[in-house]
């Protein structure tokens, strides 16, 4: 039986892999090089998972995975993608999670940076390392940490271990290790590109006491938010700020006195600006209930009118357009003033609907219009009193039986 062109296209367009469980082959529109291009893209094995998950499922199963990423971790813990971003951002050339042959437990054990250039290692160890009562802590892992301790003098390397959870201090840490080995060293730091700056902000992981521990370092709250601005921001989604931040005063303001709030509505010409840049100074005199003995000199955003009339109701709502949206916006108290004296019919009388960006006209013939065009269906149905479904259904082919037998179709677009 003859293949058919298309099944020929689709088996020329795959290839082959092995399964390392079961040594069998199987199928896959990738090739082993296209994944690598994109495993290249990619700091650990979980932002391949995240960013590339039909291609990692390939890689895991052929076991490319493991070639690829050998000396990779599965995640970055945040010190360590701090550490990382510096190292980047200085250009210095390094291997993560480097292993040496003789440094081993059953396998060998990985060092978290390794800098040849500097022969420097750096382990960031978080508190699972070092406290006893962290429920992570193990003894396992400090057996480790001294195993690693003790041969990096044996392979000529110096090695810093940093417990450090700010971000300024983990950086000062790397960079007075550096200045130390060569105090000749430019530290120049290239700005990274907004694809590598998306990159380290989905790295690094913390947990809820390395966030609290992190806040502890801080007594003032300001200070807090401005210099570790994305722990905040954490720390504030996951709902432990009060929690964090419990060791930290509060400086509340001194009461505004009137004197004081009087001096600062001198500084403004127009109520838009004080309110703008004065908000605590405008909500006290709102609670003092000082707004008319304060305020009342201030400019308003159009000339105060107190004689209402039909009129200049009328002149305002022309002014924004005939667009009842944008006068009810502009000019509320107006509004108000004509839904109170029942003015609607005189002053709304030529509104308009502002055009929806979507919107499409249609042409509409029989029963007496012959190509009648309409802006909008809305504006179809609302002339004919047809129904707004009826319309859409039929141009959009949901039923055949145009509503009150009128020939409807959609305007030609103009060329």
């Amino acid at each position: 039986m003859q293949e058919s062109h298309a099944k020929k296209i689709i088996r020329q367009t795959k290839f082959v892999h092995v399964d390392k469980g079961t040594g069998k082959s199987f199928n896959a529109f990738v090739s082993q090089d296209q994944i690598k291009e994109n495993a290249i893209k990619c700091i650990t094995r979980s932002e391949f998972w995240d960013r590339f998950p039909k291609l990692a499922r390939i890689a895991s199963r052929s076991g490319l995975m493991d070639e690829l990423f050998a000396d990779a971790p599965m995640r970055l813990s945040n010190g360590e993608a701090i550490i990382h971003r510096l190292l980047t951002e200085l250009g210095i050339e390094f291997t993560a999670q480097k292993r040496f042959p003789e440094v081993r437990d059953k396998l060998p054990l990985p060092y978290d940076f390794y800098i040849p250039a500097f022969k420097l290692l750096l382990e960031y160890q978080g508190e699972q390392h070092y406290q006893t009562t962290n429920n992570r802590h193990n003894s396992q892992l400090v057996e480790r940490d001294r195993i690693k301790a003790l041969w990096a003098p044996k392979l000529g390397l110096e090695l810093i271990t940093i417990h450090e959870l700010r971000t300024i201090e983990i950086e000062q840490r790397v960079l007075d290790g550096l200045r130390r080995i060569d105090p000749d060293i430019e530290i120049n730091r290239t700005p990274l590109s907004q694809q590598q700056k998306k990159q380290y902000k989905t790295l690094g992981s913390y947990t809820d006491s390395d966030l609290i521990l992190v806040a502890k370092n801080y007594n003032n709250l300001a200070e807090f938010r401005a210099t570790e601005s994305s722990v905040y921001a954490i720390i504030k989604r996951k709902g432990l700020l009060e929690q964090a931040t419990a060791h930290i005063k509060r400086q509340a303001r001194n009461p505004y006195t009137v004197d004081e709030l009087r001096d600062l509505v001198k500084k403004y010409s127009s109520l838009k600006d004080f309110t703008r840049h004065e908000k605590g100074a405008y909500l006290a005199i709102r609670r003092q209930g000082l707004i008319q003995e304060l305020l009342g000199d201030l400019k308003r955003g159009c000339a105060e009118i107190t004689n209402w009339t039909p009129e200049i109701c009328r002149q305002l709502f022309e002014e924004s357009g005939r667009i009842k949206s944008k006068f009810r916006k502009n000019n509320p108290t107006a509004y108000l003033k004509v839904l109170e004296m029942e003015w609607q019919g005189f002053v709304f009388q030529a509104a308009i609907r502002p055009k929806a960006a979507n919107s499409k006209a249609i042409i509409i013939s029989g029963n007496g219009l012959e190509n009648e065009r309409f802006p909008s269906l809305s504006a179809a149905s609302r002339e004919l009193n047809l129904p707004l479904s009826s319309l859409s259904n039929y141009l959009s082919g949901k039923i055949a039986t145009p509503p009150k037998g009128y020939l409807i179709k959609w305007e030609a677009p103009q060329t």
